[in-house]
């Protein structure tokens, strides 16, 4: 695993040179502008890391102001909402077990071909019409 390089403040600068003022001397030949720029310094992975973290903060307050992550924050608005979901799973489960019951019983008193499955069908709907 190669070692991460060192952060730039760590790295030892380099004297400043005064800029040329025209009519000057330079201080070295003219550069060739044929030449290919000097390579750019490797990008430093402690400015990206910390691009990074500012990002996932700012995720983390945006999922924190959710409605749904506040709501389950406060116990009362929690068990508000899980009562609210026990009443709506229980009902929904009672209501469609009725219609799937009532649809299989009415199915099965149809069929006259199976004669045990006809006449106990036809038997629970006589019993279920009785009741009202």
């Amino acid at each position: 695993m190669a070692e991460p390089s060192p952060s730039r403040a760590l790295l030892p600068r380099t004297p400043h040179r005064a800029p040329a003022t025209p009519g000057s001397a330079s201080p070295g030949p003219a550069p060739d502008p044929a030449a290919k720029p000097p390579a750019e310094p490797p990008p430093d992975p402690s400015a990206d890391l910390a691009l990074q973290i500012a990002a996932l903060r700012a995720e983390v307050a945006r999922l924190n102001a959710h409605r749904f992550v506040r709501d389950l924050n406060s116990p009362v608005r929690m068990l508000a909402f899980q009562f609210a979901r026990g009443l709506a799973l229980g009902l929904g489960t009672v209501v469609g077990a009725s219609i799937l019951v009532s649809l299989s019983v009415y199915l099965l008193s149809q069929v006259d071909f199976i004669p045990i499955l006809g006449d106990w069908a036809a038997e629970i709907a006589r019993e279920i019409e009785a009741g009202r």
